[in-house]
């Protein structure tokens, strides 16, 4: 049976996406696919459980078509025992009738130059080749990490940092109840601006752009969080070294997440104990760690 997905299927989607995308990590494509879920120039389509496809109206221009919007399959992926079914089929018509139905009169796709299975497959289900091109790409130098006191204006894009970092890069760790209810924490931007103003608050920012944050109080580590697509970067330990440098207590201690415990302890703290933690009902587990300062 052929219906569009909704939040309550993420599951299933997250484990067919990733077999497609084998690149990306769970994280990623759960905070990609709800984000899809949610927009309504996009829509995604499962076979119960064992094959799905993901299209949107695409307004830029198409290779080959002469309107716009144009509907466009991202991506289509079989349980390679259910293929040969019509079970993509199907799933490419459920993604054509959507399309049809917010006016689009052209439907286009595309795939890898020596993915000829998905080549013959377009061309079984009517489409037609429309041009072969040859991508290029160049590295460009990354602009400096530069490290900031924080301003007043800062504060809804570090709120609204937290709150996509909590509910994408901590998705392996905690459900999204727990996510939801850590991520409300933001909810008060006058408090969330005391707290910062309050306390030693180092923001990070690439060409312009704020791409984390952190803040200290005497020996009490507070916030530490990087945006999604920044991570692995280097980012959060350029925050933390500098929080650490202005720390003038014997001993630093953070109450670290599940998801940060590695991080810390990379960095030479120690967990002192787990501890349950309660957020608007709700109970997260953290860690209590600490690091004696030299």
């Amino acid at each position: 049976m052929i219906f569009k997905a909704a939040e309550t299927d993420l599951p299933v989607l997250i484990a067919l996406a990733g077999k497609l995308w084998p690149d990306h990590a769970p994280a990623e494509l759960e905070g990609e696919l709800r984000a899809l879920l949610a927009d309504g120039d996009a829509a995604v389509f499962l076979a119960d459980s064992v094959g799905f496809a993901q299209c949107q109206l695409r307004r830029d221009y198409v290779e080959g078509t002469d309107t716009s919007p144009v509907g466009y399959l991202e991506g289509i992926y079989v349980e390679e025992a259910f293929r040969g079914q019509s079970v993509a089929k199907s799933l490419l018509a459920a993604c054509e009738t959507w399309a049809a139905s917010r006016g689009c009169r052209e439907f286009a796709s595309d795939c890898e130059l020596d993915n000829t299975a998905s080549q013959r497959f377009h061309l079984r289900m009517g489409f037609r080749e429309a041009n072969r091109i040859v991508c290029f790409v160049k590295p460009l130098p990354e602009a400096p990490l530069c490290l900031r006191p924080y301003r007043p204006e800062d504060g809804p894009v570090l709120a609204a940092l937290f709150r996509d970092t909590v509910r994408s890069v901590c998705a392996r760790d905690y459900t999204p109840r727990q996510r939801e209810a850590w991520a409300a924490g933001a909810g008060d931007p006058d408090r969330w601006n005391a707290s910062f103003l309050a306390h030693r608050t180092v923001v990070a920012e690439l060409g312009g752009v704020v791409v984390g944050f952190g803040d200290a109080d005497g020996g009490y580590l507070d916030r530490l969080y990087v945006h999604r697509d920044y991570q692995g970067r280097g980012i959060a330990s350029a925050i933390c070294g500098e929080l650490e440098r202005g720390c003038t207590a014997a001993v630093l201690t953070t109450h670290a997440s599940i998801t940060a415990r590695p991080f810390f302890e990379a960095r030479g703290y120690r967990v002192v104990r787990e501890q349950q933690v309660e957020r608007f009902g709700v109970k997260l587990t953290n860690y209590v760690m600490e690091k004696r300062m030299k």
